[in-house]
């Protein structure tokens, strides 16, 4: 019997019956104290504590239906609401909560377990990338752990844990310099993340609308982040009748199964595969159960040893592959492939599309050229696949095809009538016989003449700007084209050549840099994408009609050339720190090219270091705040902050400062502000 306090009646007292688990777990923890002191417990314990359970079970179902249970116990997450709260996420631009509640659901593991995850407990496996605990809640000394299977969800990008995981990673990077954790940052405490996941999940689905939502499929009081282990282990042992055995989902769940089954049913990989496989979101039923994941098809033995690969790798994933290449580089190659697989599908989102590779339009399509789904050397079959599943596929396959004879034996007697109809048609056609079907053929096919040489002459008159022209003409909230903003001046402003082609955005009656809900977000962008977005721009940038459409260079963008919005996030997160990484470049003598396909990644990188170290001689009290590795990790908004002259100001040193006051900016409003010099 619990006492708590009504908070519907203030302070007035009411006793409620703790709840089945909660007895239990007093019972286990008797039973380990028992343990730990090496005093057993006598035998009219175990025979009292029996009595007393089927006891207070009896009471419990009466207190039940008077409402007096005090019930805690988290339910299971439906697969619907699942995917749903991934979309959430997704909205809410929260990575973190995206990536580890699609990884704590594939693992079927409490949140205290993701926490402590580092790289050395990935490897990879045949098809899919394995993850093997140091030590879990019932096996704290870590002999009884087994390696769990994480299979992709490819159809569903919102869900596909390798795709999270590739994201998260390539965004993160540069934390990864001395750190070994995935979500766990530096010199925090375990299971500060844990933590930390547990109160966003609450703030994310706490609003009013997302819980009349949630309450539509299960109770909101009983959510919780223990809810997505349950989810997973009910998707694999009822939504299906040929769900994998219980015996391997108890495992994958870490579910004691009893001293027998604990000690002698450890070994199933094949078992964990099956559970894997399921736990994803896919039913054995579909016949794409047994797809391969994205992944690389290349004439090398080693993907590495492909030059676009290697290089798009030491992009995404340059500090990682430093430190644990060793047991990192299969798997990362696996999460490459599913951003170069779903590129586009990642264009969409804000949060996701500062991904370093989606930014090199040029080597983003070499790459999508080498991944494929089909079986390859390196990657020959599924692993996992029970042969009900391949018996399945073989019947809907023969199945189809008969469908397919039935249907051309029923069209059998229409095609024979339209066979003698076009007989007579041709002959009146050779006697010369104008008809109705004989003219619209002429017509149809003249029409055709004229679209193609009208499409010819406007390719070869720049059709692509014109067309852009005419949609701001017939599309754009205005009729006519502001006279101070034309086409050639957009053109002329960027002052960019080379192979890549920038087109200018039509809407609101004007010609603009970027789109119209085109964000210059610095949330999670680090100074090493961001010098890559600032000289390079977004030339893998896709449209809502899926069309590729390169952003400038950030620093060719003027901000009367773009929205209010954007202008505010660029003038202030972005311009502050690269103009005066700039400046850096100037005094060492360096030049920006104007042709973005002539910077390579050597000339981004030692420009980068150059353009910090002047940074630093500048503002030197940010590294005496933090360590190298942390300030490299800091986002740009916050980098431009720190640099502003009022920082300055209240921090430098008198090197610093006097290096502000040879500027003119050292007096407050009075002076002329210095104007770093354009490359």
């Amino acid at each position: 019997m619990i006492t708590k306090k009504d908070k519907k009646n203030g302070l007035v007292e009411r006793h409620v019956l703790a709840s089945e688990g909660t007895i239990r777990k007093y019972k286990d923890a008797i039973i380990m104290g028992s343990i730990l002191r090496d005093e057993a417990l006598p035998s009219s314990f175990y025979d009292g504590m029996k009595h007393f359970i089927d006891s207070y079970n009896k009471e419990l179902a009466v207190g039940k239906s008077k409402g007096i249970v005090d019930e805690k116990d988290s339910d299971a997450l439906p697969i619907v609401l699942f995917a749903k709260i991934c979309e959430w996420c997704l909205e809410a631009k929260n990575i973190f909560l995206w990536t580890w509640g699609i990884l704590q659901w594939n693992l079927m593991c409490r949140p205290i377990s993701v926490d402590p995850l580092s790289f050395h407990n990935f490897a990879m496996g045949p098809d899919c990338t394995k993850i093997l605990f140091d030590f879990t809640k019932a096996d704290q000394e870590g002999s009884k752990v087994l390696w769990k299977h994480i299979y992709d969800n490819t159809n569903h990008p919102h869900v596909s844990v390798n795709l999270a995981l590739g994201c998260w990673l390539a965004l993160r990077d540069p934390k990864f310099v001395d750190g070994d954790h995935i979500f766990l940052n530096k010199n925090s405490k375990q299971g500060s993340a844990s933590h930390r996941y547990c109160t966003q999940l609450g703030a994310l689905l706490g609003t009013p609308e997302k819980i009349a939502a949630i309450r539509d499929v299960m109770r909101y009081e009983h959510l919780s982040a223990y809810s997505f282990r349950k989810g997973g282990a009910v998707v694999c042992t009822s939504d299906e009748v040929d769900c994998p055995s219980f015996v391997s989902t108890a495992r994958r769940g870490e579910w004691s199964q009893g001293k027998i089954f604990d000690a002698y049913f450890q070994w199933a990989a094949a078992g964990d595969c099956f559970v894997g496989r399921v736990v994803r979101g896919v039913s054995p039923q579909e016949s794409d159960f047994a797809a391969l994941p994205p992944h690389w098809d290349v004439a090398d033995d080693s993907a590495m040893d492909n030059p676009d690969i290697s290089r798009a790798m030491k992009i995404c994933f340059k500090n990682i592959l430093k430190v644990h290449e060793h047991t990192m580089q299969g798997p990362l190659l696996l999460y490459l492939a599913s951003i170069v697989f779903h590129s586009e599908w990642l264009q969409r989102h804000d949060i996701l599309k500062n991904i370093p590779i989606l930014t090199d339009q040029a080597l983003l399509l070499k790459l999508k050229k080498l991944v494929t789904l089909e079986p390859t050397k390196n990657m020959p079959c599924a692993h996992g696949v029970p042969s009900f599943v391949r018996t399945n596929d073989l019947i809907q396959k023969n199945t189809e095809g008969i469908e397919i004879i039935i249907q051309m034996l029923k069209q059998l007697v229409p095609n024979v009538a339209d066979a003698v109809e076009t007989a007579l048609e041709q002959r009146n056609v050779d006697s010369g016989i104008m008809t109705i079907n004989v003219l619209e053929d002429r017509l149809f096919s003249l029409r055709r003449d004229v679209v193609k040489e009208v499409s010819d002459i406007m390719v070869r008159q720049g059709s692509h700007y014109a067309s852009t022209a005419n949609t701001c003409r017939t599309g754009g909230d205005s009729d006519t084209i502001n006279n101070e903003s034309t086409l050639e001046d957009v053109i002329k402003d960027t002052g960019m050549t080379g192979s890549i082609k920038y087109c200018p955005f039509a809407y609101d009656g004007k010609f603009w840099h970027v789109p119209k809900d085109y964000s210059f977000s610095s949330k999670l962008v680090t100074p090493v994408l961001g010098w890559r977005l600032w000289l390079c721009g977004n030339s893998g940038f896709t449209d809502e009609n899926g069309r590729v459409r390169p952003i400038l260079p950030y620093r060719k963008i003027r901000p009367s050339r773009i929205p209010k919005g954007a202008a505010r996030q660029l003038v202030t997160a972005w311009r502050p720190l690269f103009f005066m990484m700039e400046q850096g470049l100037v005094d060492a003598g360096i030049s920006i090219p104007s042709d973005v396909s002539q910077i390579s990644d050597g000339f981004l990188d030692d420009t980068y270091l150059k353009g910090v170290e002047y940074v630093k001689s500048r503002a030197s009290y940010i590294w005496d705040m933090q360590t190298t590795s942390a300030v490299e990790s800091l986002s740009i908004s916050y980098w431009s902050k720190l640099v502003s002259p009022s920082e300055i100001k209240k921090r430098g040193n008198e090197s610093d400062k006097s290096k502000l006051e040879q500027e003119g900016r050292g007096d407050g409003r009075s002076g002329k502000r210095h104007k770093y010099k354009r490359l």
